[in-house]
């Protein structure tokens, strides 16, 4: 599955029972069906309701409204408002393209478990420092779906 297949499964999945409805009202040329297919973003204004029947759709507690009123605005669920950045995490495409490129040091995710600092990626895999011991992960315990950079906290200039 590529990124932009799993992003959208993201999305369907976030919608719930609620995908289909907000899938088929959605114009198909243009913008609207791009915010979202892309971006979590259904158009509210396409429902034709009161606004009552709004919040039974779309309960405020799993999902963020945006705009001028109820009825006249946007809808995302919650559980995906990290969406645009993956909340800083990059999934590794399957054919490896967008590892990276330098030594550097990463948090990363095998097999559902976040391995946080002492992550380096080096001559091609991913690596694990343990007892001062290098660990290769992607053989060692499985494989690493996910990477984000651990950049340094610089402190402030003034």
């Amino acid at each position: 599955m590529t990124n932009k297949e799993a992003k959208q499964e993201a999305i369907k999945k976030a919608y719930g029972a609620n995908w289909d409805l907000v899938q088929n009202l959605t114009p198909k040329n243009g913008n609207d069906y791009f915010d979202l297919i892309e971006n979590g973003v259904f158009k509210i204004w396409f429902l034709n309701l009161t606004n009552g029947s709004y919040l039974d759709l779309f309960p405020f507690d799993k999902y963020h409204y945006c705009g001028s009123d109820i009825g006249n605005g946007y809808v995302m669920p919650l559980s995906i408002q990290g969406l645009h950045g993956n909340n800083g995490w990059i999934r590794i495409e399957a054919d490896g393209s967008n590892l990276p490129k330098d030594f550097h040091v990463y948090s990363v995710v095998l097999n559902g478990k976040v391995f946080k600092d002492d992550c380096y990626f080096l001559d091609g895999v991913f690596r694990h420092v343990c007892e001062n011991e290098w660990i290769k992960l992607s053989v060692y315990a499985g494989k690493v779906t996910h990477y984000k950079p651990i950049n340094k906290e610089l402190l402030p200039i003034y």
